[in-house]
């Protein structure tokens, strides 16, 4: 970032400042503190306080390595990914797709923290055909339109990390895929195919229709009676 110098002051306010992503799964980072080093090869000049050293774990005043300035406040960083799967039911009714926004604590759990998460319609498809007219959410297959929670003319919303996807019954059976491409969205990638780098679109989820799993209940007695 450019800008001037007023009264002494440099303001700097960078809206592409990120946090690189890692390839594996990490805790969350509920304390994350931030700093600030200076690397200035005019003359050498630190901050006059140091308090901060990213590097190690112990404190840095009595390590006497202190090489940065410690921001104000800390961050809660969670590893993040974007889940989908596939799905099947019966033509004649409603069928549900997960669409949620994930983070690591041990296990994958949903974000119900997440509010704000928002991916372009344009990223989204629905049988090969991004969504980005309303019309492409309409009649995917047979009678079956698409439906979010949250939808804008522009991007589909997350409440409490679900996008709240959901297929109205088709009336024919039949299946599509639901594809999202991620490669301008980094903190939702995940590393599905475990190759060692982030994939940048999420598995393909299957929506098929006309294919319901039987009841396990109902099976063991017919096979007891029999």
């Amino acid at each position: 970032a450019t800008s001037d110098w007023v009264n002494g002051v440099y303001t700097v306010n960078d809206t592409n400042a990120s946090v690189a992503k890692g390839n594996a799964p990490q805790t969350p980072l509920s304390l994350l503190n931030v700093g600030l080093k200076v690397n200035d090869t005019l003359d050498s000049r630190e901050f006059d306080t140091l308090d901060m050293n990213a590097a190690t774990a112990v404190d840095c005043s009595v390590a006497t390595d202190c090489d940065a300035r410690q921001l104000a406040g800390t961050l809660n960083m969670r590893y993040g990914r974007l889940f989908t799967k596939d799905v099947h039911g019966p033509e004649s009714a409603e069928l549900p797709v997960p669409f949620t926004t994930e983070y690591w604590d041990a296990a994958w759990l949903t974000n119900i923290d997440d509010s704000c998460t928002a991916i372009p319609r344009s990223l989204i498809s629905f049988a090969s055909t991004a969504i980005v007219l309303d019309t492409d959410l309409e009649d995917v297959l047979g009678a079956s339109d698409g439906l979010f929670d949250s939808i804008t003319a522009t991007d589909v919303m997350f409440n409490n990390g679900d996008a709240g996807l959901l297929f109205s019954a088709s009336g024919i059976p039949g299946n599509f895929p639901v594809d999202v491409d991620l490669s301008t969205l980094q903190w939702l990638q995940y590393d599905w195919d475990e190759s060692g780098s982030l994939d940048t679109d999420v598995p393909t989820a299957t929506v098929t229709f006309g294919s319901y799993r039987g009841n396990d209940r109902i099976i063991y007695w017919q096979e007891v009676l029999n």
